[in-house]
Formats: C-alpha cells, sequence, structure tokens
C-alpha cells in the first residue's frame, strides 16, 4: 500500500473494546457458576481503508476469532465493530429506531448518576474537615478515624464511577443525535425524530436530516421537522455534569454522532445484505468448498443470491469466467468439482468466491498456512495484485511472521484474547516493544549470526478459561516482576502509531 494513502487515515473499520466469550458446559445442574473461554478480551482496533493489516500469535491466541467476531460469523460478547464502507443513510436499519426511543432514557440516567455523585463528593468534603481536625488535635485517633479514612476512599471511588457512568449514557445518547442528548427538550426530539422516520418510511433519514442534507424525495413536511429538531440545539441545554455546558464538550459530543454501520447492532437480514461487502477467505482450501457443487456453482451462488445476476443467463457466466481469470483459474475448469483440483487451485477457488462480490474488506484467515511453501508465494502474490485491482481492504491472518512482514502495512500481535502489540510493520520487525513479539520475531530463521540468537520462552501458554492475573504474558516473560501479577498493563501509544501493552517495554531491547 502506497505511503500517502495510509497518512491519510481514513478508517474502513473501528472495533472498541471487542468481546468474545465461549461458554463451557456446567459440570452438574447445581453449578451456578458459568465458566468462559476467553476468546477475544477487549480488542481496540482501527483498520484503515486500503490497508493490510497483519494479525500475529501463536496457535489459540484468539486471531481467527476475532476475524470471525467482526464478519458477525461469531456474535460478540460485547463491544462494537462500526463500518465505514456504506453510510447510515444508504441502509435502513433497525437498531437506529431503537436508539431514538432510548434518548430520555439516556438523559435521565446520566442525570441521575451525576446527581449521586454530588451526593458523594459532599460527603466527602464534610468527612475530610472530620478527619482535618481530629489530625490537628492532639487525640490519638480512635477506631472513628480508621472507619472514616476508609469511607472518604469509597466515596471517592463511587463519585469517580457515577460520573463515568453519566458520561458513558451522554456518549451512548450522542452517537444518534450529538450534541442534542443535552437538550432539556429530548422528549420532543424524540418524537419528531420518530414521525420523521413514520412519514418517510426510512430511518436512515436522520443522519442526513440532522445535517440539513435533504434529497429531493424528502417531502417538504419532514423537511420541516428536522428544522425543528436543530432549533432546539442550544435553545436549552441542561448543566447535566460539570462539563455539559463547556462548547468544547458540546463539540466532541456532535462529532461522536456516528455515521458508520454498527454490526454488533444488525439483525440477520440486515447483516446479509451486508456481506456482500466484507468477506472471508478460509484456511483450510479442503473442507470449505462443497463437494457436491461446481466451481461454476461455488462462486456463482453468491453472486446470484445478491442479485448481481440472474441465475442461468449468460452474462453470469461470462462474469464467473472472468473472476476465474483474475483468480489464476482457467475457463474449462468451470464444471469441474473441488476433488478435481490440487490445494492451490482449491484455494484459488476460494479466493474467487469470495472476491467475487466486489467486497471492501476481506478477512484472509490463515489462507496459505495449509499450502506448500511454492504454492503460499503464488498466492500471496496473487492476494496482492487482486488487491491493487480492486481496492481492497484485508485483516490478514497468519502464523507465519515471515508472511506476514512481506504482505502487511501495520501488524498486530494478540497472546491470549488480548492485542500485546501494534504499529507499523518495519517499526515492528525493526524494534519490536513488547518481550512476547521480540520472543516471536527471533524464532524466524535467519543466516544473520547476530540476529540468530532465539529467545527461548518457559512453560506453557496458560489456559485462557483461568488466565494469570495483571499481565497474561508474565508467566513466561523473562522480565516479570510482582508488579506485573498485581497490575494489568496499560494499552499505551509509546510511538506515532505504535502501541504496547507492556510495564517494561524499554528493558525489551536487552533481552536475550
Amino acid at each position: 500500500m502506497a505511503k500517502n494513502s495510509l497518512s491519510k487515515q481514513e478508517p474502513l473499520l473501528i472495533m472498541n473494546k471487542l468481546k468474545k466469550f465461549f461458554p463451557l458446559k456446567r459440570n452438574s445442574f447445581f453449578d451456578k457458576n458459568q465458566i468462559y473461554v476467553r476468546a477475544v478480551e477487549d480488542v481496540n482496533l482501527r483498520i484503515i481503508k486500503g490497508e493490510t493489516f497483519g494479525l500475529v500469535g501463536e496457535s489459540g491466541c484468539g486471531k481467527s476469532t476475532l476475524g470471525r467476531v467482526i464478519l458477525q460469523l461469531y456474535p460478540p460478547t460485547s463491544g462494537s465493530a462500526v463500518y465505514y464502507g456504506s453510510r447510515v443513510e444508504d441502509m435502513d436499519l433497525n437498531y437506529i429506531v431503537k436508539e431514538i426511543e432510548k434518548l430520555p432514557k439516556y438523559q435521565e440516567h446520566a442525570i441521575k448518576c451525576y446527581q449521586k455523585s454530588v451526593k458523594y463528593d459532599e460527603e466527602l468534603v464534610s468527612l475530610k474537615k472530620e478527619i482535618d481536625a481530629i489530625e490537628k488535635s492532639k487525640e490519638m485517633p480512635d477506631k472513628n478515624y480508621e472507619k472514616k479514612q476508609k469511607r472518604v476512599e469509597k466515596l471517592a471511588y463511587l463519585s469517580r464511577e457515577q460520573k463515568k457512568e453519566a458520561s458513558r449514557q451522554l456518549r451512548e445518547g450522542s452517537r444518534t443525535v450529538g450534541s442534542l442528548i443535552l437538550e432539556e427538550n429530548i422528549e420532543q426530539i424524540r418524537d419528531l425524530l420518530l414521525k420523521a422516520t413514520v412519514l418517510f418510511g426510512h430511518n436512515s433519514v436522520i443522519f442526513s436530516g440532522l445535517e440539513g442534507k435533504y434529497s429531493d424525495k424528502y417531502s417538504e413536511e419532514v423537511k420541516s421537522l428536522f428544522e425543528k429538531v436543530r432549533g432546539f440545539k442550544g435553545q436549552k441545554t441542561l448543566a447535566i455534569t460539570e462539563r455539559t455546558l463547556d462548547p468544547k464538550y458540546q463539540a466532541k459530543l456532535e462529532k461522536n454522532r456516528e455515521t458508520g454501520i454498527n454490526l454488533t447492532r444488525l439483525d440477520d437480514e440486515e447483516m446479509r445484505n451486508l456481506r456482500r461487502k466484507l468477506q472471508i477467505i478460509f484456511q483450510d482450501p479442503y473442507s470449505s468448498l462443497d463437494s457436491r457443487m461446481t466451481v461454476g456453482q461455488i462462486i456463482g451462488e453468491a453472486v446470484v443470491e445478491h442479485g448481481m445476476y440472474k441465475k442461468g443467463s449468460k452474462e453470469l457466466e461470462t462474469y464467473i469466467l472472468e473472476t476465474m481469470s483474475k483468480c489464476g483459474l482457467d475457463g474449462y475448469m468451470l464444471h469441474r468439482f473441488p476433488h478435481q483440483f490440487s490445494g492451490g487451485q482449491r484455494q484459488r477457488i476460494g479466493i474467487a468466491r469470495a472476491l467475487a462480490l466486489k467486497p471492501e474488506f476481506v478477512v484472509c484467515d490463515e489462507a496459505v498456512s495449509a499450502l506448500d511453501v511454492s504454492i503460499q508465494s503464488q498466492i500471496i502474490n496473487l492476494l496482492m495484485e487482486l488487491k491493487e485491482q480492486e481496492d481492497l481492504t484485508y485483516l490478514f491472518i497468519s502464523h507465519d511472521l515471515s508472511v506476514i512482514k512481506h504482505i502487511s502495512d501495520r501488524i498486530g500481535v494478540m497472546y491470549l484474547g488480548n492485542m500485546v502489540e501494534l504499529g507499523p510493520s518495519a517499526e515492528i520487525y525493526a524494534d519490536p516493544l513488547h518481550p512476547y513479539t521480540k520472543a516471536l520475531l527471533s524464532a524466524i530463521p535467519t543466516t544473520d549470526e547476530i540476529k540468530g540468537t532465539r529467545i527461548i520462552l518457559e512453560g506453557d501458554i496458560p489456559s485462557n478459561i483461568f488466565p494469570p492475573s495483571g499481565c497474561k504474558f508474565r508467566t513466561r516473560c523473562p522480565l516479570a516482576t510482582d508488579k506485573c501479577a498485581k497490575v494489568v498493563p496499560e494499552y499505551r501509544e509509546i510511538n506515532p502509531g505504535h502501541f504496547v501493552a507492556c510495564h517494561y517495554y524499554e528493558k525489551t531491547k536487552d533481552m536475550k
């Protein structure tokens, strides 16, 4: 991918605190404790339009699960995945109406939470005065003194949590209507927006209407409703929290209004319509193809289902042959069955099936790991050529670091369901910040004697059912200390675009 295209930083997908837990069967009917496999936990990721994002890690770290959760092949446990390849106004989404109906509840809950925090703060001030008075006196502190100190700590914590919850509620409401969530007339705003959706018969009118972008198909009544809604902005803004009257905070909420589509909120039919733009190439070219269908049927099935061409038409056959040709498959193979092809040819069929719908985003789930080395290079080169021709964005999942280095613009490293490092490909390979990343890179075969020292990680990968406390990598990390067992490392940006979750990332260079 060209450097100038990456510099624009136009997101195609944004994941926020994405989780996927798989429940395990309980030992008995009377066992109340549900145990989960924590396959993906709190992943925050931004995939830029036009890039190839490489995802690496040992087997079982959650790479493939993350790819499938993004495409909603697995329903997420929590979190969001917002897709910006289509605009909200291009689709009729049921969850938008539900969000509009909840607007007064978001505001009401935010007010209650902040009022609780104010009460906690008042009690906190009073207690601190009593403690100060005891400390200034010459009397020895009694048991009440210790209780008051503990109460101060608890009140400070409760106040913080209530303020966070108030901000979260306002943030959720702003995803639909921006800073209008702060207005006193929120119920009238809700009723006007719902009336507009009924009149127009399409809820996505809300997003273009709030911005004043009307098409000719909008009636004068609908336009009038939105003019009334926009007229409420700044009319009676509530002081819900200490920040809500600040113009900068209002601008932040306005900017928070989402134009992308939250994939985690779509129903089955809505997601099915969107799958044309979001595709996957599976790992195993043997089991991912239906043995009873010919190549033409495999490639053309989704094309027909999405209404691109009519079944049995000459145009459909021509299109399938063109797609096959792009993927290095000859036309005479059209009526063959999967068992009549080699492994590399079967993977080309899988690629053709995915690209036949002209997607924008493709998850390549270990797309070359089941192939011979000689065939791997052919498939990788094919994927790169198709990416340039079709302007595709890839999430390329692999455990082969040399392959990832060759194809990726940016790389994410996963360990036990968490993203431990993320950054530009060249920077990750030249200067890894996480001990796990450095250990993985040291395993790449090389003829360089200086770089040839292998870092051996002792111990086995812990269970992602009962992961270690603090940093999950600490049980195998040569840099681990007591702090690693007690404190979860913050996932932070060290260099521009280079993130890491490690307490002692500065010491990684000295690892041997």
